[in-house]
């Protein structure tokens, strides 16, 4: 761990704010193509707010393109494929389901659950060493004209730090006492429910926040500012329903480190790109989730309910499936930065 010297006035090529899988993918993919970053974190060591992370097919483009694949591989095996039953906690209805899972039939990777943690701690061993600094909180993030009059995006720690760079990212907390609030939010839930939570290893709970961004903010509201811009959940926030939160970070930073290396003499204009590139992306992704956990099943096992399940299954095939599909994207590949330059 690396502590900040209180007033410690630096200038880096990329900071990045938050040491999530997001600023984390970030950090590599800059790496890749030859720009150096700086992570900063306010935590005091890496946080890994969630026990598990489904990895799907566009997701396994990215980690190749980042280089890591190949470690996840040997030690999350491919899937075959499965039965599953979703059960209603409130009706106590039950619904059997097929999944395909892990390397289709030509080798390519489908989808795993991996650990957060793991995750994590496979990105930052990719970044060199001193790279990541804990217990930096952001006070305050303002932009200022340097000598040479061009415009520098200048970052405050509350311990006095300043640092000055082109790229910020932040990422969202970790709250407390998870049992008590699950118990309290499914308190008219069946007993068998809350027997099960209060069985549970408190250490062993971790909640996140469910946040959410309505497409067209993302589409027409502000993402970026001179040289600083967002990824990850600070982005394009979202349900958890397609399991596309984790997985589009990591595209995010593909696509944000392959759009300044292309462009290192004007990094605003690569993260404007940056930015124009995803935000389309990023509210397909949002609006598939969205409606992926609004079309549930129909209880009616009558004509209606017929109907319903096949438009179900049609518009959930289209938001996934589809050429235009959430798992059919490619984020590309990264070519080294020539001659980067913070003006």
């Amino acid at each position: 761990m690396e502590v900040l010297n209180i007033g410690e006035n630096v200038v880096h090529e990329v900071v990045i704010v938050g040491a999530g899988i997001a600023g984390l993918a970030v950090a590599i993919a800059l790496k890749n193509v030859g720009i150096k970053s700086l992570v900063l974190e306010k935590s005091s060591e890496l946080r890994s707010t969630g026990a598990a992370l489904l990895i799907l097919q566009n997701a396994w483009r990215a980690l190749e393109v980042l280089g890591i694949s190949e470690k996840l591989d040997k030690h999350y095996k491919d899937f075959q494929l499965a039965t599953g039953c979703i059960t209603n906690l409130v009706t106590g209805s039950r619904q059997e389901f097929s999944m395909l899972a892990g390397s289709s039939s030509t080798g390519k990777r489908m989808m795993r659950p991996i650990h957060r943690k793991f995750l994590m701690e496979t990105l930052a061993a990719e970044l060199p060493p001193e790279s990541i600094r804990f217990l930096c909180k952001l006070s305050s993030v303002k932009s200022e004209v340097s000598e040479d009059f061009s415009t520098v995006t200048v970052l405050e720690m509350e311990d006095g730090s300043v640092f000055r760079a082109k790229v910020h990212q932040e990422i969202a907390r970790d709250p407390e006492m998870v049992k008590n609030d699950v118990l309290k939010t499914a308190k008219d839930f069946p007993p068998e429910y809350h027997q099960v939570v209060s069985n549970c290893d408190p250490s062993t709970l971790t909640m996140a926040p469910l946040l959410f961004r309505v497409p067209w903010d993302i589409i027409f509201g502000p993402s970026h500012h001179g040289g600083v811009t967002v990824t990850g959940d600070a982005f394009h926030p979202m349900t958890p329903d397609l399991g596309q939160g984790g997985c589009s970070a990591l595209e995010d930073a593909v696509v944000l480190a392959r759009n300044i290396a292309n462009m290192p003499d004007n990094v605003c204009y690569a993260i404007e790109n940056y930015v124009k590139e995803r935000r389309w992306r990023a509210a397909r992704l949002v609006t598939a989730s969205y409606f992926s956990g609004v079309l549930e099943p129909c209880q009616s096992r009558g004509v209606f309910g017929r109907l319903w399940e096949s438009f179900r299954q049609y518009a959930f095939n289209w938001l996934v499936h589809s050429k235009y599909g959430t798992l059919n994207y490619d984020c590309g590949t990264l070519s080294s930065a020539q001659n980067f330059s913070l003006n």
